[in-house]
């Protein structure tokens, strides 16, 4: 992922996610993913990618935050940072290390994570939306 959008969402605090040219956002999967953290403000939403952005229809369920902590216990964490919207305050002083061109985010994103007090998360066997 090479370039940071920020999302300004009314009554919301600024929020970041990374997005290369190859990106695809699903409108209506990614218009829930924004009102999670909208109206429930997560440190950090993730989320799987689409599979088949024409069949794939993602869940609409509210998920329950837990602690960066406690999610790097209980799951995998995928080190692309092309897969979550994170609250910028949360960032601090991380940045990525100069002169790494790839895996760079693969350093970047637990340390964002650990950093996390409220992390919320879209998955459901595999299947990848927003």
């Amino acid at each position: 992922c090479t370039e940071i959008y920020f999302l300004s969402l009314h009554g919301a605090p600024p929020i970041c996610q990374f997005v290369d040219g190859d990106d695809y956002l699903v409108q209506t999967a990614y218009e829930h993913c924004r009102d999670i953290v909208r109206y429930h403000q997560p440190d950090i939403l993730t989320f799987n990618y689409v599979k088949n952005r024409q069949t794939d229809t993602p869940p609409y369920e509210l998920p329950t935050p837990i602690s960066g902590t406690a999610y790097m216990s209980n799951h995998n964490l995928h080190g692309s940072a092309c897969s979550y919207i994170f609250r910028s305050s949360i960032r601090g002083t991380l940045q990525f290390t100069p002169g790494i061109v790839y895996g760079e985010d693969e350093e970047f994103t637990p340390q964002l994570f650990l950093r996390a007090e409220r992390i919320s998360y879209k998955w459901e066997q595999q299947k990848k939306f927003c």
